[in-house]
């Protein structure tokens, strides 16, 4: 992310972060919960990254459905992680960082998730590339962004292209 625009997002989202589960600025993430969901509870492993993790609202979701998942949570704001970790508590590693500069070595996780996240990076591309290394970071990786009428699902396995599904919303 280029600074200025890194700055500002993360001003946004510590001024959003102690309504942003109950409050409109949070709605849209709520809409995607349930399609990450399947996807994150049917890929295996147990190393998992939220990219962009927020409250932690879809965290503990996916803990509540395999809590021996070991979870690692990155935003860009501390006041989301500080609502995070009060929702979480030990639970789950919680990291300020960027999402364009993973801040963890090859092989640290099996399973990455971003949900409705890849809209406020200047630099998706950046994001995208370290998901086509999922061969030597991660096994499996989703994304999800949504717009009025549908949702978009990226998929990416190891040592394939990207799959996109895009995916009526009910």
């Amino acid at each position: 992310m280029k600074p200025d625009k890194k700055r500002q997002s993360q001003q946004a989202f510590d001024q959003q972060a102690a309504t942003y589960d109950t409050d409109i600025q949070g709605s849209h993430a709520r809409t995607l919960y349930p399609y990450m969901l399947q996807e994150i509870t049917h890929a295996w492993g147990d190393r998992v990254l939220d990219l962009g993790c927020g409250t932690g609202a879809l965290t503990a979701q996916v803990l509540e459905q395999d809590p021996r998942r070991q979870v690692t949570g990155l935003d860009l704001s501390e006041q989301m992680l500080a609502q995070a970790r009060a929702r979480l508590g030990d639970r789950v590693k919680l990291i300020q960082g960027d999402s364009e500069c993973l801040p963890f070595p090859d092989g640290s996780f099996d399973v990455v998730y971003c949900c409705d996240s890849f809209h406020h990076y200047p630099d998706p591309a950046a994001v995208l590339a370290l998901f086509h290394r999922a061969d030597v970071v991660f096994k499996r990786s989703f994304s999800a962004e949504k717009n009025q009428s549908s949702i978009l699902m990226v998929k990416v396995f190891p040592k394939r292209r990207g799959r996109v599904n895009k995916v009526t919303s009910p």
